[in-house]
């Protein structure tokens, strides 16, 4: 991964897909996000897709066990509570990047092992959320083609338009709305309008 100064990217499949990591501090507090980005015909997904945490990765691991700061709440998602806490963080950090965040980001490193992945519900399983009973698909859906509703829609549908399955990409989609629901009737008629064009993508070619 090339580095930043906020963490590192790496840009794959021919340039269609963007892998990031991301550290975020608030109040003293830590943790790294992991996310990716789409991009077709030279145009990035217009919104980043939710970030995991990394103690999506790490819940109910091994690596879990031995964090340093209490994965619950009030400090959900943190790495760190205090500057006494960090070696021991980093520590733990470099294991569970190399343990299970990095072979999980080379399993989707392209738009077909994505979306593989995504069908098959390996997705699913890694959020933790997803351990409440009816989950899986709602985080696996979410998970691979992002949490805001016209950028998961035209994610989706330009994914499986390069791999040429528009149509079994259509029927998933339509499969899921009617499962997890419409996001329809909570939009406001601009986001409407959008998330149909956004549609409209699975029925070009």
């Amino acid at each position: 991964m090339r580095r930043r100064p906020w963490g590192a990217q790496r840009l794959l499949d021919d340039g269609h897909l963007l892998q990031r990591l991301t550290f975020r501090n608030d109040k003293d507090l830590f943790t790294l996000l992991v996310d990716w980005r789409f991009i077709f015909d030279d145009e990035a997904d217009p919104s980043w897709p939710a970030p995991f945490e990394l103690c999506d990765f790490i819940a109910d691991t091994s690596i879990e066990l031995e964090w340093p700061v209490a994965l619950s709440a009030p400090r959900w998602g943190q790495l760190s509570a205090a500057k006494s806490d960090l070696d021991d963080s980093l520590v733990c950090i470099e294991g569970a990047l190399v343990e299970i965040v990095e072979p999980v980001l080379a399993s989707i490193a392209t738009i077909e092992s994505l979306v593989l992945a995504f069908e098959d519900g390996r997705l699913g399983s890694i959020a933790r959320q997803v351990k409440e009973p009816g989950r899986p698909l709602r985080e696996a859906f979410y998970m691979a083609f992002g949490y805001n509703p016209t950028a998961a829609a035209r994610n989706m549908a330009l994914s499986y338009r390069h791999l040429g399955r528009a149509a079994d990409g259509k029927l998933r989609f339509d499969q899921c709305i009617e499962e997890l629901g419409s996001w329809f009737e909570l939009l406001d008629d601009p986001g409407k309008r959008a998330l149909a064009e956004a549609e409209a993508l699975f029925e070009g070619s």
